[in-house]
């Protein structure tokens, strides 16, 4: 069975506006524990040994909400979520690595 969709403009299968809604969701809750992560300075920084570093260090001191709604992304956007989880990863590894000092 189809349906036309209007936020897709087209008739599609009828689970296509679901799923889209329920990956919605989805990223929103995953979003949610993340706000206090996203503001500035609450990502641990690491040592800045290389180029990368030093440019994921300036996004954990501005912001990484900051810093992704410069580029277009909201705070609750996937891209936004997914960095905030690579920094922290990062963060717990060079803490992990160095005894936590940065």
């Amino acid at each position: 069975m189809t349906m036309y969709c209007p936020g897709h403009g087209e008739t599609l299968p009828c689970s296509t506006c679901a799923d889209n809604l329920a990956r919605r969701i989805e990223r929103e809750a995953a979003a949610e524990p993340t706000k206090e992560w996203g503001k500035a300075g609450a990502i641990p920084l690491v040592p800045e040994n290389t180029e990368g570093a030093i440019f994921e260090n300036a996004i954990r001191r501005m912001g990484v909400h900051a810093a992704c709604e410069w580029f277009g992304y909201p705070a609750h956007h996937e891209f936004t979520v997914d960095t905030i989880a690579v920094l922290r990863e990062r963060s717990e590894q060079a803490q992990a690595a160095t005894g936590g000092a940065a």
